[in-house]
């Protein structure tokens, strides 16, 4: 008993000094120019777990600090950070004040690098774009994509349509890959995460990424690895570059061990712009109205007498037109469209103590589409950020999150279901509604729920809508996608040694994907018999990395650093499509035994990767920094026959010369670095490409009906699809070099980049010699480059008595080139239509558009025919290229105290885009262009000629009334213009659009090729801090936010920037694409 009573006073003993061995570090943060505290400020020591957040009067106690030296770091939004070596000594507490002056930099210079360790800015040898939380919060965009557009140079961001949770494309640096979208790796907290686009085409609705998971309010800092001199640690899987997003962790302080933070935003949005229609003439041809015609080149609204129109039925109000009277007319350009409101709300707690500190957020997001109905997105997503140290010496970190979302979207593109494509091509004197009826027949039979479109203005069910009407799809024609998604991490640290860290980390990301969609009978598509179907997408990865860490300082001249790994990793799909056609009963629930046919498939993706990694890190004199790294990867993708291993290695080295004695004293230049690097990154082949396969036998003419053995006891055959055992990884090299420089203690800064690089090997489905028994086989055989400039310069104007003004201008530009194809392949289709496509074509940038052109002679002229038409060529070409010639952002930011206003312009200069949606409205005559009503003398009547080669007075004659003499003077009048292609004057009429070259359905796609440049007032946001410190809340934020306010481009159509197919590698195209939105967005926050 006495030995048990000794040991345990020992123990106390021996605990009790421990504590009393250790330190404490406490202050105050305040404002350097006006003296106020700063409330909610992060402190915190510099590679360590020990840190607070100042209270409500600016105070920070950190405690329970081993004794040592530490970089004190200090940072609070829109400030400047403050760094200080301190000293803490056994049993004491030292005492460091921060004043904090409002910053030109608001970006950390700690940098989370590709593989979630973290790196000071100033050692980097690559280019690294950084955007912060606040910065995200401040766009009001409810997805993190978006919102980072024009943030930061070499950074190229699409938003393809306006359905809410649409996917934005986002590439870094120019495409290198055609195989895949070239879309970045996405890591959050060290654990890639999926982002997948699934169902894309050129009809059909649009599909959304799977980042559109990431609640934009969980996020601390987005760093931009922008190809593989910085990411090349990832091997394979990073050669389009990677973005690493680090979410957010507790705060708390000595006084407030918990905060709390309730957010809500309001959204109000409205068209950007109408699409422009014409309401001046009627449903028809050659000048007359014509019931049911699918055409509005009728007769002139104006000269109609007014009144009700006769009908062939007067019982039923909606039987065939005899007479057509009234001159009413009806907006299909914005009926279809309301100002939706979107709702957010979020509830963040945070808190901790100095051995541990937790985040939690709740967030529930409603958007609705600009769309009438069954367009919105809801996302419901839940966080939990855990860390904890059960040693001074062992930590633990839990990130996870758990995310549902749904979606309704509606049909668009080039799709006779699809939304625009029935409004627009509807005469202006058709009213839409109603687009359900009860059809009376002749007979008196009644048929209730009759589709009525302007090809079937009757609504007989036998009949078909030709389109359908737009309300119908709105309405009936449902497509939902709901999501259920969990991903995170868990990491475990052990610092055995201050030289050594041990650290195992674990991610793991799964969700489930759920597609419906009904097409009811009645419905334009599939022959009016209905169809459904229902398609469950799942993906599943984990990725596990156990890493050691490694320091040693050799004195002054040199400390090192390396770090070796080993990483592991499992990706799955899964993929189960089941789609049901000929309904039996036409107004039974969506259910797919409801189906005469029905057709099953599935599928299954397994892909597993493993390496060893390493970094060595060498910093001389504290100013030469040197970093050399390397991945050697092996993965089941690769070629059995190949290499099974491939080496992806990176080096950089960074000179920050204003350390030396000679510049360390001037004032002028405060910073002054120059860095180069490079790195060699892959893109992984598809999965199960190297064997050749035995499949599912279809049989057809390549049009039309087709036999399907899943019908008739099934049967096999074996693929046409060639496999190849000795495909290799896409290969990309980059070179980079540039400098960084600050001026006047930081107030001005430039940073400019230049970089090369070359992709080998790139893998095409290329065509076999049918002798062969197949026809494609995966290959390695295309070469891509790419060339840019990026630069970045930021300005601090005015500092001055607590107002401040700083500008930020971001610029970049890329020139890429398909270097060569497969051997005799000039060009391959990447997405679009025969006519036109966007594509990869030899010696042009991927993704020019493609297609018919005008014949030109050899000075470049249009040729034209005898009666001065220009003449469509025989042969397709390019048209246009859709890549920006460059682009830049301009961000200014006022602060006055507590106030920031924050004003961001987007500019994109040059790239084309196929304006489809004008040539085939051209065709139908509705496009708001098509207002001409010319007026000729009489001499001019007898001897300009239209496309047909006739005069006007020989098409009287003929009986068109598309022209109209007047009787005063024997002058005539007609719908279209005099104009002179090159011949002489010639009459641009109805039969141009309709019979000509004129529009984009008989003539060639080329005349529909547009400047897509544009400058667009992205963001206005102003928000404002107000101290409210009663009844334990800390303070107010309000924020008001224009978004896509204000855009100034020569492109005729719904926007610049937007594309058919999405994400997609081909760019440039716009069929009847759902339009964007301009919102207001209102917001509050609470903090306690």
């Amino acid at each position: 008993m006495r030995k048990l009573t000794l040991f345990s006073f020992l123990l106390l003993t021996i605990a009790t000094v421990a504590f009393a061995q250790l330190g404490a570090i406490r202050g105050r943060v305040t404002d350097a120019q006006t003296g106020e505290a700063l409330p909610g400020a992060n402190v915190f020591l510099l590679n360590t777990v020990y840190g607070a957040a100042t209270d409500a009067s600016g105070f920070y106690l950190i405690r329970n600090v081993v004794p040592g030296t530490y970089t004190l770091v200090a940072r609070y939004v829109g400030y400047q950070e403050f760094r200080q070596s301190v000293r803490v000594t056994p049993g004491d507490t030292i005492t460091v004040n921060v004043r904090l002056a409002p910053g030109l930099i608001q970006v950390s210079p700690i940098v989370v690098t590709a593989i979630g360790t973290e790196e000071e800015r100033a050692k980097l040898g690559t280019s690294v774009s950084s955007v912060t939380g606040d910065q995200i919060s401040r766009t009001g965009f409810t997805t993190v994509m978006s919102s980072i557009a024009v943030k930061a140079p070499g950074v190229f961001t699409v938003d393809a349509v306006g359905d809410p949770g649409s996917a934005t494309r986002i590439v870094l640096r120019g495409p290198r890959s055609l195989q895949t979208a070239n879309q970045p790796l996405i890591v959050v907290d060290g654990v890639p995460i999926w982002n997948s686009t699934f169902g894309i085409s050129v009809g059909n609705v649009s599909t959304i990424s799977r980042y559109v998971d990431i609640n934009p309010e969980d996020i601390e800092s987005i760093e931009i690895m922008k190809g593989p001199a910085a990411a090349a640690i990832w091997g394979a899987r990073a050669a389009n570059g990677v973005i690493v997003i680090k979410t957010k962790s507790g705060t708390f302080s000595s006084q407030r061990k918990i905060r709390l933070s309730l957010r809500g935003r309001i959204h109000s949005s409205e068209l950007l712009r109408p699409f422009p229609l014409q309401r001046e003439f009627g449903q028809g041809i050659n000048g007359t109205y014509v019931w049911n015609s699918a055409l509005s080149w009728g007769d002139r609204i104006a000269d109609r007498p007014g009144g009700p129109d006769s009908l062939a039925r007067p019982d039923y109000p909606y039987s065939r037109i005899v007479v057509k009277r009234s001159k009413e007319t009806y907006d299909h350009a914005t009926e279809l469209f309301r100002k939706p409101i979107t709702w957010n709300t979020s509830l963040e707690v945070s808190g901790g103590d100095e051995w541990g500190s937790f985040y939690l957020n709740a967030e529930r997001l409603s958007e609705q589409g600009i769309i009438l109905a069954n367009s919105d997105f809801k996302r419901t997503s839940i966080r939990a950020n855990v860390s904890r140290r059960f040693a001074e010496n062992i930590t633990a970190r839990v990130n996870a999150a758990y995310v549902k979302t749904s979606t309704n979207r509606v049909q668009q593109g080039s799709n006779i279901s699809g939304l625009l494509l029935g409004a627009y091509r509807t005469p202006p004197d058709f009213n839409n509604k109603p687009y359900l009826v009860t059809y009376v027949s002749p007979t008196g039979a009644k048929f209730p729920n009759s589709h009525r479109s302007y090809r079937n203005g009757e609504g007989i069910p036998t009949s078909t809508p030709g389109y359908d009407n737009p309300f119908f799809t709105i309405y009936e024609v449902k497509t939902l996608f709901y999501t259920d998604r969990v991903f995170g991490s868990a990491e475990i640290s052990y610092e055995p040694f201050k030289w050594l860290n041990l650290t195992y980390r674990i991610g793991a990301d799964y969700y489930t994907d759920r597609r419906n969609q009904h097409f009811p009978v009645q419905d334009a598509s599939y022959f009016g018999n209905g169809f459904l179907s229902r398609n469950v997408i799942s993906q599943f990865q984990v990725n596990s990395d156990i890493m050691a860490r490694f320091k040693y300082q050799f004195g002054k001249l040199l400390s090192s650093s390396l770090l070796i790994g080993f990483h592991l990793d499992h990706e799955q799909t899964d993929q189960t499509y089941v789609q049901g056609s000929r309904f039996i009963l036409p107004d039974a629930p969506s259910y797919i035994q409801n189906s005469l046919d029905y057709l099953p498939d599935e599928g299954k993706t397994i892909v597993r990767t493993g390496a060893f990694y390493g970094e060595l890190g060498l910093d001389v004199l504290d100013q030469l920094y040197v970093r050399l790294s390397g991945r050697n990867e092996s993965a089941s993708t690769y070629g059995q026959k190949g290499k099974k291993t491939y080496f992806f290695p990176s080096a950089s080295v960074a000179w920050e010369f204003t350390k030396l004695p000679l510049l360390s004293a001037q004032s002028i230049l405060s910073f002054g670095k120059v860095r180069a690097a490079v790195g060699l990154a892959g893109v992984r082949p598809p999965a199960y490409i190297t064997k050749t396969y035995v499949i599912n036998g279809v049989f057809g003419n390549g049009w039309g009906p087709t036999i399907n053995t899943v019908y008739y006891g099934g049967g096999a055959v074996q693929s046409a699809q060639l496999g190849n055992p000795e495909i290799r990884p896409e290969l990309t090299t980059e070179t980079e070099f540039g400098f960084d420089l600050k001026f006047l203690n930081d107030r001005l800064g430039l940073s400019v980049t230049r970089y090369i690089n070359n992709t080998r090997d790139a893998i095409l489905n290329v065509a076999v010699p049918p002798s062969s028994g197949f026809s494609t086989r995966w290959a390695n055989s295309a070469k891509i480059e790419n060339k840019g400039t990026e630069v970045q310069v930021t300005a601090e104007w005015l500092r001055l008595a607590g107002f401040s003004w700083t500008t930020t201008v971001n610029w970049s530009q890329n020139r890429n080139k398909v270097v060569e194809l497969a051997p005799g392949i000039e060009s391959i289709g990447l997405a679009g239509f025969v006519d036109p496509s966007s594509r990869a074509v030899a010696g042009y940038q991927m993704g020019v558009i493609y297609g018919s052109r005008w014949e030109r002679d050899s000075l470049g002229n249009i040729v034209l025919d005898a009666n001065g038409f220009p003449v469509p060529a025989a042969r397709y070409g390019v048209l246009g290229d859709p890549n920006p010639d460059w682009r830049a952002g301009i961000i200014n930011t006022l602060r006055y105290a507590r106030l920031t206003i924050n004003v961001v312009v987007d500019i994109s200069k040059g790239g084309k885009i196929w304006n489809g949606t004008k040539g085939a409205l051209y065709y139908f005559g509705t496009h708001g262009d098509q207002t001409w009503w010319t007026t000729i003398s009489k001499d001019d009547a007898k001897t300009l000629k239209n496309y047909l080669g006739r005069t006007p007075y020989q098409m009287i004659d003929a009986g068109s009334k598309a022209y109209v003499m007047n009787p005063a003077d024997s002058s005539v009048s007609f719908r279209g213009y005099v104009h002179d292609f090159g011949k002489g004057r010639v009459l641009v009429d109805e039969y141009y659009f309709r019979s000509g070259p004129g529009s984009g359905f008989t003539g060639p796609s080329e005349q529909f090729i547009e400047d897509g440049g544009y400058i667009k007032l992205r963001e206005i946001s102003i928000t404002y801090n107000l101290p409210f410190r009663r009844f334990g809340f800390e303070s107010i934020d309000f924020g008001l936010i224009l978004r896509n306010f204000k855009i100034w481009t020569k492109y005729t159509g719904i926007d610049p920037e937007t594309n058919l197919t999405g994400p997609t590698n081909g760019q440039g195209l716009d069929y009847f694409n759902n339009p964007p939105m301009k919102s207001i967005v209102f917001s509050i926050s609470i903090n306690y």
